[in-house]
């Protein structure tokens, strides 16, 4: 019984690790705890390495919600 309790603890203490650090980078939270949780240090490692999503602003864009390119006005 207490290997079990220890196995919940540990996966809900590394899911909710990689799941704050991955809302920090733009990625869903609730994916990246069971991932966290599941695969532990495997996960961290590959939300390391893949690069953050940035967040779009699309208001003052056109009907269909785009921005004109800043470099070339198009």
């Amino acid at each position: 019984m207490a290997a079990i309790v220890g196995i919940l603890i540990a996966f809900v203490g590394m899911g909710f690790l990689v799941g704050s650090i991955a809302r920090r980078r733009g990625r869903p939270f609730g994916l990246w705890f069971i991932l966290g949780g599941l695969f532990g240090l495997v996960s961290l490692i590959v939300l390391l390495i893949i690069p953050r999503l940035e967040a779009v602003d699309y208001r003052g864009g056109d009907s269909k919600g785009q921005k004109p390119c800043p470099e070339c006005h198009e």
